[in-house]
């Protein structure tokens, strides 16, 4: 039998997580594929990050192939000369025992699969980690460093495939360092950002608009879903963004999940980020309650990290936030709920919508 495969050709249909609604499909040709693994081999392997790859290192993706941080790696370590290393499903220890003794030197998970990998006791000194997916807490990046761990943020998406990767800059060495890492990342080879800057937002926020060469025409058969979304080479990627001083991006929010309160944008990831940083609580979402008067109004809704959420403290760390500028005192959340697990997509994203019908807040 012979195959006709030309570079534009479909080679890969990829579905996105389903976070905001029903998953939706993504089909990539050779070119676009291939162009989009090659620009994450670029950044990691020519500029200046934690997570950086090279020849030298054994490449073991511990996410599944179907989520977006795992299916350029069969592109990446081949054009790098890198090992490739394929273990199947995710098993904290086994991953664990391969890195410790050395047959494993950068992998790529989500922050949910590094605690869990974090809580074995095996020895992860020069692991180098590319991570995303969902917001990586001050804990996290805490506990990394403890353990001698390099890792990088990705920002990007099954629409776009990889968008950005943290890079160091003089500005992030004198601004955080490592925390900054954890919330800024710079274009990829290729890729370009813009912001749309939307009524009621901070002036130097927007909704990010990507493009790049490998960027598809839209959703795959469903063209009304595509018409809003990919305009005019740009894809309108749905979350909320500011530029900072060194060309970088920073994510705050989907703006689905942005709280629209007295005409004003509340970015909920920034509160979650304060509150999920109080040692009683494991993990947190900010979702808006219906409020006559002002529209919405910002609701953290916890998980207990071990007996019961400390509501007091986590209430004095937001208002320290507020007092030190972080956050503005009107955003501070009216209410705070106990739950016991918040409901999570196959990838380690919490479902929102899922939450919010939960709690009738919908």
């Amino acid at each position: 039998m012979t195959l006709d495969v030309q570079q534009d050709s479909p080679a890969v249909t990829l579905f996105t997580s389903g976070t905001t609604g029903m998953p939706k499909p993504v089909r990539y040709t050779h070119e676009e594929f291939v162009q989009g693994g090659l620009s994450i081999a670029h950044q990691l392997a020519e500029y200046d990050t934690p997570a950086s790859l090279s020849g030298d290192d054994t490449l073991l993706p511990s996410i599944p192939m179907f989520h977006l941080l795992a299916w350029g790696s069969p592109v990446i370590a081949p054009y790098l000369g890198a090992d490739l290393l394929m273990t199947g499903q995710f098993e904290p220890e086994a991953v664990g025992s391969l890195i410790e003794d050395g047959t494993a030197t950068w992998t790529n998970m989500v922050p949910t699969m590094m605690r869990q990998l974090l809580a074995t006791d095996v020895t992860l000194d020069g692991l180098k980690v590319l991570t995303g997916g969902s917001t990586i807490q001050t804990d996290l990046v805490t506990q990394m460093r403890d353990r001698n761990i390099e890792f990088s943020t990705i920002y990007g998406g099954t629409d776009m495939l990889a968008a950005s990767i943290s890079i160091w800059t003089d500005y992030a060495r004198d601004n955080g360092s490592y925390d900054y890492l954890r919330r800024v990342t710079h274009p990829v080879p290729f890729g370009e950002f813009r912001l749309d800057h939307r009524e009621g937002m901070d002036e130097d926020m927007g909704e990010i608009q990507f493009r790049a060469p490998w960027l598809p025409d839209g959703y795959y058969e469903l063209p009304e879903e595509s018409a809003g979304a990919f305009v005019d080479g740009w894809f309108n990627t749905g979350d909320v963004g500011r530029r900072m001083p060194d060309g970088g991006l920073r994510i705050l929010d989907r703006i689905d999940d942005t709280i629209k309160s007295g005409g004003e944008w509340i970015p909920s990831s920034i509160l979650e980020s304060i509150v999920v940083d109080t040692p009683s609580v494991a993990t947190a979402a900010v979702i808006g309650k219906p409020d006559e008067e002002w529209g919405e109004r910002p609701v953290a809704v916890v998980t207990p990290a071990d007996g019961d959420v400390d509501v007091e403290t986590v209430f004095d760390e937001l208002e320290a936030a507020a007092t030190d500028g972080q956050i503005n005192d009107w955003w501070i959340p009216e209410e705070i709920t106990t739950v016991d697990e918040l409901p999570m997509t196959s990838t380690g994203k919490i479902q929102k919508e899922s939450l919010r019908e939960e709690l009738g807040l919908v």
